[in-house]
């Protein structure tokens, strides 16, 4: 005869299976669809058709993750450079993408090209650029963009400025892709 402890872990054992099976069901079923929290270790790999997909959860931010180095300090013109967001901005280290906001202003910008791009890569001119070519000298503008990072989920940023010291340059990360 079963004990108490063994009649309870059975049912367990039971409810778990039943559970598994009703996932199981509603997944396979087209436009099937989990209705509460779902707990996963490892990567999303969706499937379409025949093709696999790497997917991503995106983490959004209440409040942006700010840097003291990108909080609207001056620039010159420089090529592509590494920004370690997670030294930097406080990332978790290998996010797939973050969700930025940037703001440029530039003393000479309505007569010279000033911009900042983007990208997860060293090439230069590469990535998402925000320009601010022929906007009055001195006026903050706004973009947001989402950056794919590289492998250790870092970007790179370049930059256009009028002159010496003349490109202010504002960033804030409001979500990041695990």
């Amino acid at each position: 005869m079963a004990t108490e402890t063994e009649l309870a872990i059975k049912k367990l054992q039971d409810e778990v299976i039943n559970l598994r099976k009703r996932l199981e069901g509603m997944l396979s079923r087209k436009g099937g669809y989990i209705a509460g929290s779902l707990a996963y270790e490892g990567d999303l790999r969706p499937q379409r058709s025949a093709v696999g997909y790497e997917g991503c959860i995106f983490v959004p931010l209440i409040t942006p993750l700010t840097s003291t180095a990108w909080d609207g300090d001056s620039f010159s013109t420089i090529g592509k450079t590494l920004i370690d967001l997670s030294a930097v901005f406080g990332v978790p280290a290998g996010v797939k993408a973050v969700d930025i906001k940037v703001a440029l202003r530039d003393s000479g910008s309505s007569g010279a090209p000033c911009y900042i791009i983007l990208s997860p890569n060293n090439v230069a001119s590469q990535g998402k650029t925000f320009s601010i070519e022929a906007v009055p000298n001195d006026i903050w503008r706004y973009n947001s963009m989402t950056v794919n990072c590289d492998a250790n989920g870092d970007i790179y940023y370049q930059l256009a400025a009028s002159g010496a010291g003349a490109l202010d340059v504002l960033i804030e990360i409001w979500g990041y892709w695990l």
